[in-house]
């Protein structure tokens, strides 16, 4: 990865740049350049730490058990750790920490933010530190502690604000990991774009998305249709576990989960955010004309047509939750995708836009029938 990439937590780099080469001009030597040496495995490890701490989310995190708390935490405190790494690497080579590809105007946010976050991370540690009891549920009390100075910041349960601390720690590993990686991906596109363009005798700016969000939002939709099948099994079994080992801490019905969620108004939400994403993908996502001509014209030609399944399967699981609100969402959704899915096929194909909506609200239509004793049940 070459030096212009992403590996700080602000922006700035264009100061940063004009100092280093001010430097380097009243010493009268040349500045060290050097690729940092763990710049491309800590990236590949960022990625993985992120795809990670979203999966466990979401099949661990959601049933509420505290182990599964502390393992989110766990990946999180990595990415901290695998951040603060590449930053000091980074430094180590001569590479400005901050960020060169962004500009200077939006260079005060990112020191904003990491002064924000540090002080209530340094309040949380503070009235963890001075704790002025703790809690003890097992006996429905409260134990006070001696010695706390109560002029500064203290807790009133020493243990949860611990658990807050490095909850908010973790947070922050995600938080920056998740933006390092983004804006190193962004920054490679580009370069390949520059590339690219200086063969071409008309640049165009790139309208498609990322590849790093092509790789997020491709887990983000076999995760989803996974979840929906590992769910349909579950209800089929009728057994009261969550993934048929987890217990639910609430005790409630089996009818009431989906998958990892205890509350199937849980499952639908986050089903309800995924699908569009997934077809946003699909609709967005395209491929430069030239890459297009060079495929096979046929269908089925590129794996994106799987994305349209899994959104179709993620849409029947929001739906399949019988949840009241979820189908509400799907409702409004649906009509919102095909309003911009119509909105960009439209010129093109007017026929084919118009089948294409039409054979949706069919379909659709066909499931309202077919669910309608299930809606008036509920």
């Amino acid at each position: 990865m070459s030096s212009s990439s992403s590996g700080g937590l602000w922006s700035g780099g264009g100061r940063a740049g004009s100092r280093s080469s001010s430097r380097s001009g009243r010493h009268g030597r040349k500045a060290r350049t050097r690729t940092p040496w763990t710049e491309a495995g800590l990236e590949a490890l960022t990625q993985q730490l992120l795809f990670l701490g979203l999966l466990l989310s979401v099949w661990l995190g959601a049933g509420e058990p505290r182990w599964a708390f502390w393992l989110i935490n766990l990946v999180g405190l990595l990415l901290l750790l695998v951040q603060g790494i590449r930053w000091l690497d980074r430094r180590g080579a001569g590479v400005s920490a901050l960020d060169e590809d962004l500009p200077v105007e939006g260079s005060w946010v990112g020191p904003s933010v990491a002064i924000l976050i540090g002080f209530l991370l340094v309040w949380c540690l503070a009235g963890a530190l001075n704790s002025a009891g703790r809690v003890d549920l097992e006996h429905n009390r409260w134990i006070a502690s001696e010695g706390f100075i109560a002029w500064l910041p203290h807790s009133y349960d020493g243990p949860s604000t611990w658990g807050a601390f490095f909850t908010g720690l973790a947070a922050v590993g995600f938080f920056w990991g998740a933006r390092n990686w983004l804006v190193s991906e962004v920054s490679k596109d580009r370069r390949m774009a520059e590339e690219s363009g200086r063969h071409s005798r008309k640049r165009r700016r790139s309208k498609n998305l990322p590849r790093a969000m092509h790789r997020l939002l491709w887990m983000l939709a076999l995760s989803g249709v996974l979840l929906v099948v590992v769910a349909v099994l579950q209800r089929v079994s009728g057994t009261p576990n969550l993934l048929w080992v987890i217990p639910d801490p609430l005790e409630r019905s089996p009818e009431a989960h989906f998958g990892p969620f205890p509350y199937r108004n849980h499952a639908a939400q986050y089903l309800s955010l995924a699908w569009p994403l997934v077809i946003g993908l699909w609709l967005f996502g395209g491929r430069s004309r030239r890459s297009y001509l060079d495929s096979a014209a046929r269908v089925g030609g590129s794996p994106r047509i799987l994305l349209v399944a899994c959104a179709l399967a993620m849409l029947g699981g929001a739906v399949g939750t019988m949840s009241r609100g979820g189908w509400i969402l799907a409702v409004v959704l649906s009509i919102v995708v095909c309003c911009v899915a119509g909105a960009k096929w439209l010129p093109r194909n007017p026929q084919w836009t118009a089948a294409g909506l039409g054979l949706l609200a069919v379909l659709f239509a066909g499931v309202l029938f077919v669910l309608w004793p299930w809606i008036e049940w509920r």
